[in-house]
């Protein structure tokens, strides 16, 4: 990098710093509709979109370098890691294209996949790992063995014919891994991919990702937001009804959310933020680090940046505090299990009386109820769909989405 880029991304990081969570709007060089971008570390990055769009930086993305000699397809998903001779990438994209780049050269290569269909993401298992997965349209999932020189297609019936979006592999142990996709469509592996079991959650769903060892966070549409712990599902208040697309954390406590009509979501160690976002243009991708943990007090410098419709892309660098300002945990009351049958309980509310009231999507309420002091309530009588549940405690008021399934 220059002295001139230097000079510039540390202009830029200073403006960032200086206004809390202020995102800038960079230029991509491309009006094309951006699909995915990945960083590795503050400097090396890779966005990609339609009409064959591929770039990377190595300079936090104020300059990018077109890839040369690539098909002439839309990409999708990217993977990008440090590697000793420098960033490893994958792509991913349309007609069953993988294509990879290593030490920093800008040769891309094409692999061998087996297949045509779109794939949506691609995720291999940390730096020079030999196990990855790839997923896409028509129920397609590829696994690759050999660090992604070689891929093969795994038959998962219950995916037959479904939109896949996103993958992701436990930080821990590559036999861990989940998809999601379309129809609220969840499935998970803890064998390495041998076999796969199902936990279908409500609304269509874009994005998946491990932020440790067995535990992570599912997006989709309508702002929903949901927690894993294995194979349990909890509901996440957003405080939105944005689609949302993307997904990526910087660490454990540390992360972001993207979507619809530009809007961003900061996972701030006990709940999600809004914040204020430079655009309005759909956010399709976004990709967050940390750089270095100040102390004990989960203070933690996220670079990150997000990619959109028509070229958009915009970047920020914040100290986030994951503690509030009186320095105590924030109240988030979670539905557990969501979805249910009807019968759930309330968790994660302080003590004193609480009361929930349920209404459906027209805005009818269907029921009201004081909270027992275990949290359990039964609306076993109520239809299968989905419901808005606003729970009152005090002077504070808490709303949460609430999935019925058929039982």
């Amino acid at each position: 990098m220059n002295l001139k880029n230097t000079l510039t991304l540390f202009i830029m990081l200073i403006t960032l710093v200086s206004n809390g969570q202020t995102w800038l709007v960079l230029s991509s060089g491309t009006i094309n509709k951006l699909n995915v971008v990945a960083f590795c570390d503050q400097f090396h990055g890779v966005i990609a979109g339609d009409n064959a769009t591929l770039k990377t930086t190595s300079d936090g993305g104020l300059t990018w370098t077109p890839a040369q000699g690539i098909p002439s397809v839309g990409y999708r998903g990217a993977c990008i890691c440090w590697e000793t001779s420098g960033p490893h990438i994958f792509i991913a994209g349309d007609s069953g294209i993988i294509i990879t780049s290593s030490g920093g050269t800008g040769n891309w290569q094409t692999l061998p996949t087996g297949t045509t269909y779109t794939l949506n993401d691609i995720k291999l298992f940390g730096s020079f790992s030999s196990i990855g997965y790839a997923v896409g349209e028509n129920g397609t999932i590829l696994r690759t063995n050999d660090g992604g020189s070689n891929w093969s297609a795994l038959s998962v019936p219950s995916a037959a014919g479904l939109s896949l979006k996103s993958v992701s592999i436990d930080p821990t142990t590559s036999n861990r891994a989940y998809i999601v996709g379309q129809n609220g469509f969840v499935i998970q592996t803890t064998d390495g991919g041998t076999t796969w079991t199902q936990n279908p959650l409500y609304s269509n769903l874009s994005s998946v990702v491990y932020v440790m060892q067995n535990f992570g966070y599912v997006a989709g549409s309508f702002g929903n937001i949901w927690y894993f712990n294995g194979t349990y599902f909890g509901d996440e208040y957003s405080g939105i009804t944005n689609g949302l697309n993307s997904l990526s954390f910087a660490a454990t406590q540390v992360g972001l959310a993207v979507g619809a009509n530009g809007c961003i979501l900061l996972f701030n160690t006990w709940k999600w933020n809004i914040q204020t976002s430079p655009v309005t243009t759909n956010l399709n991708g976004v990709s967050a680090i940390s750089v270095g943990k100040k102390d004990n007090s989960w203070q933690y410098n996220m670079f990150a940046w997000a990619v959109g419709d028509n070229g958009v892309l915009i970047s920020t660098n914040q100290t986030v505090v994951g503690i509030d300002q009186a320095g105590k945990e924030v109240s988030s009351p979670r539905i557990i299990p969501n979805p249910c049958n009807g019968l759930f309980r309330i968790e994660g509310l302080s003590q004193g009386p609480a009361t929930i009231e349920v209404t459906d999507l027209s805005g009818r309420t269907i029921a009201t109820t004081d909270i027992p002091l275990d949290g359990q309530i039964n609306l076993s009588e109520l239809q299968s769909g989905l419901y808005s549940v606003t729970i009152r405690q005090g002077n504070n008021i808490f709303s949460r989405k609430l999935g019925i399934k058929a039982r």
